[in-house]
């Protein structure tokens, strides 16, 4: 058997087995993938019907470009901003911001 699959805009990547089932690994967290498989004899045979399916949610990296500015006219803010987590891993529900007025007390993690 020949299983082919790949991700949006990403190559046909190909896995050769005489099994009936076979584990596709390396694949991307949070990612659509079409599969499809084809039976082998001495001739490549004609294409399952396509299937297509998401692999899990990861942990989600860290927001990228974290800045903190004051606000003028007022001596008691501070603006954030941030750029959403590259690769983003899943579905992003919110952000939780910290603010510690000692350094020697850690964050939650």
């Amino acid at each position: 058997y020949q299983v082919n699959y790949f991700a949006p805009g990403g190559p046909i990547e190909t896995i050769e087995t005489t099994s009936t089932s076979t584990l596709l690994t390396g694949l991307s967290s949070h990612t659509t993938y079409t599969i499809f498989v084809r039976a082998r004899t001495v001739v490549l045979g004609s294409s399952s019907t396509l299937v297509m399916t998401n692999t899990k949610e990861d942990v989600l990296s860290p927001p990228q470009n974290f800045s903190l500015s004051p606000v003028d006219g007022s001596p008691t803010q501070l603006f954030a901003s941030w750029s959403v987590p590259i690769p983003r891993n899943g579905i992003i529900t919110g952000y939780s911001v910290y603010c510690n007025t000692s350094a020697n007390q850690p964050y939650p993690e």
